[in-house]
């Protein structure tokens, strides 16, 4: 993007004056900055531009766009433009973090979309980006079907998510009137750093954030709202065990097993002696979970070395 102009080598590199809750420059208004530099042998073949020495760059781009933020020129960001290679090029910490989200989010089947931009009839589950709620700006806001249902919050790589659900319940509560929704407060909120998200249902019978393995899909998350009662209100209802043909310790197992979910003790540890019906009892919990407390899918697992060669 060279031209000649009065015997000056002029580059205009485009830069993001970016909105200050949009972290890295997903909400941005595209300016430019033009740089006027003494004509050089080596700018001209490589197609590169120094300030003068008495302006660093970083200083002229936070005068240029009134110190509200600087992305500037990073090789592949600006395109057909041959930036000053090394400006622009680090990752924050925020950066990296909701570059992974929004990979994780595209794979778990969401549309990720910038707020002034956003296009709900996409596709079925559209994640928006920054979007301004009564309580602040919701990093993501979550649509499906176009009535939005959760938010996420995402952190920094590397910071601690004890504590983050509090956050995001506020913006669960911070939704406009005029928008379509599922119901309020939102249902469902995630905190996240790019690694392994936190999830809240607060449609349990006492919500709490917990791990999950990555975000639920869109259809998922529909067929949550839709139920008139959660699993882990189900497994706090579930009818008498059929005893006839167990044994004691089997009794015992799914009983004390039973217990502990409904207590809201998602995991447990069934330890039982060789012969004493491990699968058989295995099968009577997943069956019971499976009818009564609605589950679609139970997985079991044994110790590879004790049980496996034993069946």
């Amino acid at each position: 993007m060279r031209q000649h102009v009065s015997g000056r080598n002029t580059v205009c590199a485009t830069i993001s004056r970016v909105h200050p809750r949009a972290r890295y420059g997903y909400l941005c208004a595209w300016a430019h900055l033009t740089l006027d530099c003494r004509h050089s042998p080596q700018a001209v073949e490589c197609g590169l531009v120094r300030p003068p020495a008495a302006e660093p760059l970083t200083q002229q781009i936070a005068r240029y766009t009134e110190g509200t933020a600087a992305a500037a020129v990073a090789t592949g960001d600006c395109p057909g433009f041959r930036g000053t290679r090394g400006i622009g090029d680090a990752v924050t910490p925020e950066q990296e973090a909701r570059r992974k989200i929004d990979r994780q989010l595209g794979q778990c089947g969401w549309l990720v979309q910038d707020y002034r931009s956003m296009d709900l009839s996409a596709g079925p589950g559209v994640a928006v980006r920054e979007f301004p709620l009564t309580t602040g700006f919701a990093d993501y806001l979550l649509y499906v079907d176009r009535r939005v249902l959760g938010v996420i919050e995402a952190k920094r790589a590397g910071h601690t998510l004890t504590g983050v659900e509090t956050q995001s319940a506020k913006y669960t509560r911070g939704l406009p009137a005029n928008l379509p929704h599922y119901r309020l407060p939102l249902p469902f909120a995630y905190e996240s750093t790019g690694a392994v998200p936190q999830f809240t249902n607060a449609l349990d019978p006492h919500p709490r954030s917990r791990e999950v393995f990555t975000f639920h899909r869109p259809e998922k998350l529909r067929r949550l709202v839709g139920l008139e009662k959660q699993l882990r209100a189900s497994l706090r209802e579930m009818p008498p065990l059929d005893t006839e043909r167990l044994w004691r310790v089997q009794i015992e197992a799914v009983t004390n097993l039973e217990a502990s979910l409904a207590d809201n003790r998602p995991r447990a540890l069934n330890q039982m002696a060789t012969g004493s019906g491990k699968t058989h009892t295995a099968v009577t919990m997943s069956y019971r979970i499976v009818k009564y407390g609605g589950a679609k899918r139970v997985l079991t697992n044994d110790d590879g070395g004790i049980s496996a060669p034993k069946t």
